[in-house]
Formats: structure tokens, C-alpha cells, sequence
């Protein structure tokens, strides 16, 4: 595989919008406009993400998910807000200018929760039947194939970005959960054959390290060729409920 896959490809690109820049600016005391991290992509956005979470709760406005792009960050509303609630919206977080979205435009499959909830006990399966350092947390740009169990298909792919999105309910809990996920890219026709797939097809890096597992492929706009995987962050304890 070479080259590294456009991030959005133009026919593709989120309906996102953005909010006047002199509107609020929040953890101005981290700055994320460095470029690809060195370090664990997860653990590097999780200050970052916290805050998000912090902040949007003190205002009361509902989101579902919040991911990393490099040179913004993608918010996901809840629902559609009006006026008033957009003069709400920081324009920065990080030093990074942040992009809106709705859930409703996210044209997620229908049993996105189920699959979610599924890729978590798939996630844990795997790391009772494996040895220790058989997983490791993604890095920023990481190459990584997909084997679906009983296809004999290899797929490849690039995760290109990190999420935090809310799931209900895991492990029967009273309470909605923040779990970290990644964004991989595989192409449009790859995800017309991984949309069919059970979730627990485990997304490896090129070194055989299992980095998530697959939760949906998506086929139609705006994310049509990429997929999203829960990350085996899940397992290490650094995500936040």
C-alpha cells in the first residue's frame, strides 16, 4: 500500500460546520497543532478529550462523539441546535479549530449501539485467549490489515483518526459510556465487502499487534471507506467513563 489515503476524499466530506472564531476558546493550555504525534495517539488525545467532555457538559449541550484530524477536531451534536445554542460553541479547543456535525448526519447503520457493545466482548475474548504484548494502542498513521474470519479476504487500511464516542449501556450499566475508537481508512469497495462482516475481525498493525477491533465498515455518505474499530485502549484502562 502506498502513499497515505486522503483523509476526507472530496466527494465524501463531512456536512460540518463551523462557528464564528472569536466564540469561546477552551484548553488553551494544551496546544495539539504539532503535527503527528510521537507518542500512543490515544494517550495523547485523551487530555484533550477530557476537556471536551468537561466543557460541553457545563454548557448542556449533547454530543455523541468527538475525534482528532491532525489540524481540527470533529464534534458530533446530539441533535440539530439553533441559534442560541451555536452561540455556545467554542471555536477552538486545543488550539485546534473545531468542526460541527450532527448525529443525524453521521448516517451511522442502525444497530450501531448493538455493534459497539459487540466489539467490546469481542475485544475482551481476544485478550483473555492471548499472550501479553500480542496488542498494543494505535499510533498516528499506522498501516494495518484486515482478515475477516472465514473469507480468506485481506483487506488494508490506515487509521488516520482517534474518537471518543458515547455507547449505552456496556456491560448492562445504568450509565452511557465514552469509549475510544478509531477511524481507519480502507477504501469504498473495501467496506462494501467489510460491511458484511461479524464484528471481532481484529484490525492489525504491521507488526501482527492487534490495535482494534472492527465494529462497522461504512458505505454510504459522509464516511463512505472507512471504518471505525474499537480501540484496545478499551482494555488498558485509559479511557474515561
Amino acid at each position: 500500500m502506498q502513499g497515505v489515503p486522503a483523509c476526507f476524499p472530496p466527494a465524501t466530506k463531512p456536512i460540518s460546520f463551523m462557528v464564528d472564531i472569536h466564540q469561546a476558546k477552551i484548553a488553551t493550555h494544551l496546544y495539539y497543532k504539532k503535527g503527528p504525534f510521537r507518542d500512543t495517539l490515544e494517550l495523547a488525545c485523551e487530555p484533550l478529550f477530557r476537556a471536551v467532555r468537561e466543557h460541553f457538559a457545563l454548557i448542556d449541550v449533547p454530543i455523541t462523539e468527538f475525534s482528532y484530524w491532525t489540524s481540527h477536531l470533529l464534534i458530533v451534536l446530539g441533535s440539530s441546535c439553533d441559534q442560541d445554542t451555536r452561540r455556545k460553541l467554542p471555536s477552538f479547543a486545543g488550539h485546534l479549530f473545531c468542526q460541527y456535525i450532527s448525529e443525524a448526519d453521521m448516517n451511522r447503520p442502525a444497530n450501531f449501539q448493538s455493534r459497539a457493545q459487540q466489539a467490546a466482548e469481542d475485544l475482551r475474548r481476544y485478550d483473555a485467549s492471548m499472550h501479553v504484548g500480542e496488542m498494543r494502542t494505535a499510533n498516528q498513521y499506522d498501516f494495518v490489515t484486515l482478515v475477516p474470519p472465514g473469507t480468506g479476504s485481506v483487506h488494508h487500511g490506515q487509521i488516520l483518526g482517534v474518537a471518543t464516542q458515547k455507547v449505552h449501556n456496556v456491560d448492562g450499566g445504568p450509565s452511557d459510556k465514552w469509549m475510544t475508537v478509531n477511524y481507519t481508512y480502507v477504501g469504498s469497495d473495501t467496506t462494501q465487502e467489510l460491511s458484511r462482516a461479524d464484528t471481532g475481525t481484529a484490525i492489525r498493525g504491521q507488526d501482527g499487534k492487534i490495535l482494534s477491533v472492527l465494529q462497522y465498515a461504512i458505505t454510504q455518505k459522509p464516511w463512505v471507506g472507512w471504518c471505525v474499530g474499537t480501540s484496545t485502549e478499551e482494555l488498558m484502562g485509559k479511557a474515561s467513563s
